[in-house]
């Protein structure tokens, strides 16, 4: 600025956003910014992609998934998933400074796993758009201070948290658009970083498998899940979802979840 506080004609301006339009119109944009058709250099760069982006160039994909996420994914069957999952989380180490985001369609999905894996014994946190924003608030600075090593939690946490100690994203439901999958996953491998993907797919969601494929231009990596191990805890960890059910309907969760689904 000058002395007068206006604005020098010679400058430089930074834009920032989380997300960009795959649509961006620049020309557009730079008249809107400027208020008349600006010859100056414009640059995009993209945090996922390698290289900078310039109106010259052609269109960044914002549908990839960044390079150093290992994705795989497990057929389960739909009446058990919770059982590959607490098998999945057991098996998967994570080390002192590596967490975890477990990613669930429904609030009272996202509930349900949260209470079972406390009752398990993990260290959790629980968001959902049913809590409120207070709790929702202090869950996720916990999560952040890695004082626990796990996130339950609904597509409210897929966008927007950079958590740089995040190395294992499951997706416990598939997502039922192919965008809010990349976005999940986008919670870990950040800046430059590596992280893994794993998505539980059930006999009923081949098809948005698919889509997400189709959507990334990428396969996923299909990985094997001896059934035997995973059953061996299985009457223990029934009765325990029993006792879940139980605590969320003593609390009224059940009803509370429905209007909101109605």
């Amino acid at each position: 600025m000058d002395a007068k506080g206006n604005i020098k004609s010679q400058r430089q301006t930074f834009l920032f956003s989380a997300t960009m339009a795959s649509d961006y119109d620049r020309y557009l944009s730079k008249e809107i910014l400027f208020g008349k058709p600006c010859n100056n250099e414009h640059v995009m760069y993209c945090g996922n992609c390698s290289d900078k982006d310039t109106e010259a160039d052609t269109d960044i994909n914002f549908t990839k998934t960044v390079a150093g996420l290992a994705q795989k994914f497990a057929l389960v069957p739909q009446n058990i998933k919770e059982s590959y999952l607490i098998y999945i989380l057991k098996a998967k180490k994570l080390k002192k400074n590596q967490q975890c985001i477990i990613f669930a369609q429904t609030c009272k999905s996202c509930h349900f796993i949260a209470l079972l894996m406390r009752e398990l014994g993990f260290e959790i946190a629980l968001i959902h758009s049913q809590l409120e924003q207070r709790v929702r608030t202090n869950n996720i600075l916990k999560f952040k201070s890695n004082f626990c090593k796990y996130l339950v939690a609904t597509d409210v946490a897929s966008r927007g948290l950079d958590i740089p100690s995040v190395e294992f994203v499951v997706n416990f439901d598939v997502p039922k658009n192919p965008k809010d999958y990349v976005h999940r996953v986008g919670r870990t491998a950040r800046a430059g970083r590596g992280g893994q993907s794993l998505t539980l797919v059930s006999q009923y969601d081949v098809k948005l498998l698919l889509s997400i494929e189709s959507f990334t231009n990428q396969k996923l990596d299909k990985i094997e899940i001896d059934e035997d191990e995973v059953l061996d805890d299985q009457v223990y960890l029934m009765k325990v979802m029993q006792v879940v059910r139980i605590k969320m309907s003593e609390q009224g969760l059940d009803e509370r979840f429905s209007k909101f689904k109605e």
